[in-house]
């Protein structure tokens, strides 16, 4: 069952159970009069030296704790009426106590600002949790009990890790102390009670106030949820009860008949019974279906502190000044009539939960859905539903919820019973074994079911950094020369990637991010948090921030520490990884992810950071210290009619690291721009007739070899039919005049005397790109793009025909021949495995009609190019691997 199906099955089961309730009667009520005569004191327990302030009643129903303004926390047995146990520990009043939902704690709290828990078997204080800055007015378990929230006159809610006994997140109320805290039946909220009259609601599971309830004029002194989750109560200052829909937190009624202030309600376990108590010492009980008051109770005289049902709603106990605790017997309130005819209960049950898969995780919620047909002839009335783990008692990790009491069946009706089961952190890999039967108040009991169902430990995600890159070009938030380096004065935009490498998936992931204190750095982005979210096994994302230094910052590195948190706190870890300065941006470690089965869904493989020709560029024996060579990576143009050339940067980037870690030139002999203008152009190569330029200057007579790359576009002048290259500054209407002529390029590197020549353009001369059109409404004059071979002792890497598009490789950032032709280089082109590369070998590898060029210019973009090598001698070696 998927999830959409389980909420549709949870809203029939609701719908029905709610239609169904509206069809039955309520069971015979005595009047209010005789409520209030019928209700008596069964017992008066004394022993406390001051006012009694809190009371509460152990799960099982056997134990009442009560604390005092004597300092003290004392133990009744219920059943005999009897002290079992004082407990000592606060010094000043103790305002609240309360079991834990397993009976097996105590906590309480008071003036010395403290919250202590307790052992209730041994009697023995365990731990005292400190924290508050003043009196702590109020403590409670989470249904679960793995939290306790404390609300103190500091005008503050601390949350506890029982386990653990530590504070796990600290929450401020309004006005000038916070009176009460209630958690909702299913632990996800916290409702707040402050002096300014409202009431706050904490979402635990968001993490975020959700709402805020106005309607109280005065102190909000008590807040409670009805058993089933459904209402809140309030009761304050104003002398009223409110009564909040907590589905759409408005007011839905308003109880009055208290004369003096409220300091207490609560209700009874089936939530059809409210209690409350007042400064003037009376406590009334409301019907909360018919909002009505049923009853007043005066015995205290003077102030009530408190009230509280016991688990079965046969009892209530309220304590006072009067330095007693009352007992009072209200069973009658819903004393069912006598049958005349005996019903018959049979029941169904279902079981559906949220992954569909029907083993229950951490975090989910099943429901059980009971079915409940009555086939006798009687009426059957206030069916509770009993449930209860079988054999082992309890299972790890895992809770239970019980539906409200259904008033009454009619024979031959049906009715839906729908319980829950939570799963929590310490759930394990087990077999849960549910008995689930209903209780009928005569006696008229079903036969009870067997529930059998899988629980899931939780499978451990782990995050890892395993790749990262940057990008120092002049678009989004980065700065830089775009050689795809981080240098001093640079913004670089960094990319992480976010991998998870467990076996479980992460659940609402963040990233922090942390810098080291240091004035010459610079945090470009508007935060340092990072949603990573729910990330399946072997999932993967990318984050992407900013970061620059200033010229004064020392080092070659900075140090950056990640904190990667998950809504479960106990996967959270940290992390850090080095960012170079001027050096290559490949990833410190290559981290093996190890294929796993992933159960749900399938999980995206992103495409790399780096290109495959970026990362481990071969380093090799070479070394040509006259070897001079002029790189060229046009991007941007200045005429906005002119595209991008996304990748012609990075291609330029990559090529010059080639030449100095494979081919071995100086960095200092290599003359490197980028968007390289007119001017750059006639500076490095000269002019038609005026050859000497800047290359010339650097060239060694019969020593230097040339070696000429440009990256960017081309273009035919419709007039004179020659091919150009465009300068950043060029004008697309007067290629001829703005354009840098490719004949000359060639004449002029053929008057250099260099020992010899290569040239290699990524560039089309088609009139066309990859971006599109670069002539506008004149018609593309197709150029040959072979030239006179005026270079005797050269050879000249062209990436396309004259009539063609140069294409460019966006998954691998590049253009496709300039990926190919330093693929080629790594060494896919040594055919004969002999550790050289010849201009051959290259030629065939970049034009390989099934795996060069030509194929993969088909397949991406349905296209056709042909690279073409012109050469005095094609045997000629350009690089030795070896």
């Amino acid at each position: 069952m998927n999830r959409m199906k389980h909420n549709r099955f949870v809203s029939v089961l609701m719908v029905t159970c709610f239609f169904l309730a509206g069809l039955t009667l309520s069971p015979q009520r005595a009047s209010s009069e005789d409520v209030a005569n019928q209700i008596k004191v069964i017992a008066t327990l004394k022993g406390h030296g001051e006012a009694v302030m809190s009371v509460s009643f152990s799960p099982d129903g056997q134990l009442l704790a009560s604390g005092s303004r004597d300092q003290t926390v004392k133990i009744w047995d219920v059943k005999t009426r009897t002290e079992i146990a004082t407990l000592k520990g606060h010094k000043g009043f103790v305002r609240s106590v309360v079991f834990s939902p397993d009976g097996q704690l105590l906590a309480s709290s008071g003036d010395d600002k403290t919250v202590k828990l307790w052992n209730v078997q041994k009697r023995k204080k365990i731990a005292t949790l400190k924290g508050h800055k003043d009196y702590v007015l109020t403590v409670v378990f989470s249904p679960d009990g793995r939290l306790l929230a404390s609300g103190s006159k500091d005008k503050h809610i601390k949350l506890w890790d029982v386990k653990k006994r530590k504070v796990i997140s600290t929450l401020r109320g309004d006005g000038n102390s916070v009176s009460t805290v209630a958690f909702s039946p299913n632990g996800q909220l916290l409702a707040i009670s402050s002096s300014p009259g409202t009431v706050k609601l904490w979402d635990e599971h968001k993490q975020k106030e959700i709402a805020v309830l106005k309607g109280h004029s005065g102190t909000v002194s008590s807040v409670v949820f009805s058993p089933n989750g459904r209402l809140l109560a309030s009761g304050g200052w104003d002398k009223t009860i409110r009564l909040w829909d907590v589905q759409t937190w408005k007011e839905v009624a308003k109880l009055e008949g208290h004369s003096g202030y409220i300091l207490t309600v609560a209700f009874s376990s089936d939530g059809r019974m409210l209690a409350s108590g007042d400064i003037e010492g009376v406590v009334k009980l409301w019907d909360v279906q018919e909002r009505k008051e049923i009853a007043t109770l005066r015995e205290h005289y003077v102030v009530i502190r408190a009230v509280t049902f016991n688990s079965d709603g046969t009892l209530l106990a309220t304590c006072s000044d009067s330095k007693t605790i009352k007992l009072w017997n209200v069973e009658l309130f819903f004393r069912p009539p006598k049958p005349k005819y005996n019903p018959s209960l049979q029941i169904t049950a279902s079981f559906a939960e949220p992954s569909g898969n029907n083993i229950l995780e951490e975090g989910e919620t099943a429901s059980i859905g009971l079915v409940v047909h009555n086939t006798g002839k009687g009426e059957a009335y206030t069916l509770h539903l009993e449930l209860k783990h079988l054999l082992s008692g309890s299972h790890t990790g895992i809770s239970l919820g019980k539906p409200e009491p259904l008033a009454r069946l009619n024979p031959g009706d049906s009715a839906i019973l729908v319980a829950t089961v939570i799963a929590d952190e310490q759930v394990t890999d087990q077999t849960v074994e549910l008995h689930l039967q209903v209780l009928e108040a005569n006696g008229f009991d079903s036969d009870p079911v067997v529930v059998r169902f899988e629980t899931r430990a939780t499978r451990q995600p782990k995050l890892k950094i395993s790749e990262w890159a940057i990008d120092d070009d002049s678009y989004g938030e980065s700065q830089g020369n775009g050689n795809l380096q981080f240098e001093l004065g640079e913004i670089v935009e960094v990319t992480l990637r976010v991998t998870n490498s467990g076996v479980g998936s992460t659940k609402n992931a963040k990233l922090q991010l942390g810098l080291p204190r240091d004035p010459n750095l610079f945090y470009q982005s508007t935060s340092t948090q990072f949603e990573i979210g729910d990330l399946p096994p072997g999932g993967s994302k990318d984050i992407t921030f900013a970061i620059s230094t200033n010229k004064r910052y020392k080092g070659d590195h900075i140090e950056l520490s990640v904190q990667f948190t998950d809504a479960r706190p106990r996967f959270n870890s940290t992390t850090s990884f080095q960012l170079p300065l001027e050096q290559k941006a490949t990833p410190l470690t290559s981290i093996e992810i190890v294929p796993i089965a992933v159960e749900t869904g399938t999980v995206e493989v992103l495409p790399s950071l780096t290109s495959l020709v970026d990362t481990d560029i071969p380093i090799t024996g070479m070394h040509n210290p006259d070897a001079v060579a002029v790189i060229i990576g046009n991007t941007h143009y200045d005429d906005r009619d002119i595209p991008s050339v996304d990748f012609a940067t990075r291609d330029a980037a990559i090529m010059k690291k080639y030449l100095i870690r494979t081919l071995g030139y100086d960095e200092g002999n290599i003359l490197y721009y980028i968007d390289a203008d007119l001017k750059d152009f006639s500076t490095v190569f000269g002019k038609k007739g005026r050859p000497k330029g800047r290359l010339y200057d650097y060239v060694k007579k019969n020593r230097s070899d040339v070696f000429v790359y440009y990256s960017g576009h081309g273009a035919p002048d419709p007039a004179t039919k020659q091919a150009f290259l465009l300068p950043s500054d060029c004008d697309r209407s007067a290629i001829s005049l703005t354009g840098f002529n490719r004949n000359t390029l060639f004449e002029n590197l053929a008057l250099l005397q260099a020992r010899s020549i290569t040239v290699v353009l990524d560039a089309c001369f088609s009139g066309m790109s990859d971006a599109g059109s670069l002539m506008g409404d004149i018609s593309p004059v197709y150029i040959d793009v072979a030239p006179s071979m005026t270079i005797t002792n050269g050879v000249v890497f062209s990436s396309s025909k004259g009539d063609q598009i140069s294409t460019w490789y966006r998954e691998q950032k590049h253009g496709l021949f300039t990926y190919f032709f330093l693929k080629g280089l790594r060494g896919d082109a040594d055919a004969d495995g002999n550790g050289a590369i010849t201009v051959q070998e290259l030629e065939d590898y970049v034009t390989d009609p099934a795996d060069g060029v030509p194929y993969w210019a088909r397949r991406l973009k349905s296209r056709d190019q042909m690279p073409v090598v012109l050469a005095s001698d094609k045997n000629k070696v350009l690089v030795e691997l070896k």
